[in-house]
């Protein structure tokens, strides 16, 4: 059976797996307006890092580095606060603000300046 890595998590899967059994990770390529939902989906919530499922983290990483400033902002929070295997980081946390904040994001900009004032 041929395996590949699964870009999220860098476990090696099954190729014709759909979702990565470790992480969730949906390995098979979405439509836009699929993508587009699921991130909806995802973001749908009331946010706390450690209130989000693994499947939804790799959903907004995925729109982060897409370039979508909300899902930039989560990751600011995920590196914040720490989730799951990932380690807290304030520098991290802060690189996510600032592409968020630069992006127009106004929370962005406002943690920023909170974390500036500690």
């Amino acid at each position: 059976m041929k395996k590949i890595k699964c870009p999220c998590c860098g476990k090696r899967v099954g190729a014709d797996e759909e979702n990565c059994p470790n992480c969730f990770f949906k390995l098979t390529p979405n439509t836009p307006e699929e993508e587009e939902t699921l991130l909806r989906k995802a973001l749908g919530g009331i946010f706390t890092p450690m209130s989000y499922f693994s499947a939804d983290f790799a959903i907004i990483r995925r729109a982060a580095k897409a370039g979508n400033a909300e899902a930039q902002y989560r990751m600011g929070d995920v590196y914040l606060d720490g989730f799951e295997n990932i380690p807290k980081s304030l520098r991290k946390a802060k690189a996510w603000y600032k592409k968020s904040a630069k992006a127009g994001y106004a929370p962005a900009a406002e943690r920023l300046q909170m974390l500036k004032e500690k």
